[in-house]
């Protein structure tokens, strides 16, 4: 899969958010597939159009519905209970449907860490992905993620919104 860096991921998303996931339920979807729709409460959005404590849903494939189970190595992967920054695009065609930029490298979870106190650290995603990047002659190479160790939100909370910004401005 082609690796996502930050202004990629802002490029792709409708939605940027952070919040806390509520809940997480399997079902069959339409076309016969075992889907996932994770509800995350925002804390914060930074672009879209999802306020304050309204839930924003992201449906990904995969999940388990009774004895019947369905992997997909990559897909993003939340747990209840956890913090998380989301970067989130509206499905064509719904308009209800958003799923998680490049799988599992537009879902990063935010957790405390004791060697940063008082600091939400926003962990490395991409788990399960392959990452290449594209260069001359369209040979594919080994790329890394969007972000390589954990760093602070307050430090990326302003590149983001140069970001998102940039984007509006186009």
């Amino acid at each position: 899969m082609l690796a996502l860096d930050f202004p990629a991921l802002v490029a792709q998303a409708d939605h940027v958010v952070v919040g806390n996931v509520e809940s997480s339920t399997s079902h069959w979807d339409g076309s016969g597939r075992i889907v996932t729709d994770v509800s995350i409460r925002v804390d914060e959005t930074m672009m879209g159009d999802r306020a304050t404590g309204e839930v924003l849903v992201v449906t990904h494939l995969g999940g388990a519905v009774g004895e019947v189970g369905l992997h997909i190595e990559g897909e993003a992967r939340f747990a209840v209970g956890e913090r998380a920054l989301v970067f989130g695009a509206n499905v064509r065609g719904s308009s209800t449907l958003v799923r998680v930029v490049g799988m599992s490298q537009g879902a990063f979870e935010i957790r405390a860490m004791p060697e940063h106190p008082g600091e939400d650290m926003v962990m490395p995603s991409g788990a399960g992905l392959a990452l290449m990047q594209r260069v001359q002659n369209s040979r594919l190479l080994p790329a890394p993620p969007a972000l390589l160790e954990p760093r602070s939100l307050s430090s990326l909370r302003p590149m983001l919104r140069e970001l998102i910004g940039a984007r509006g401005a186009r």
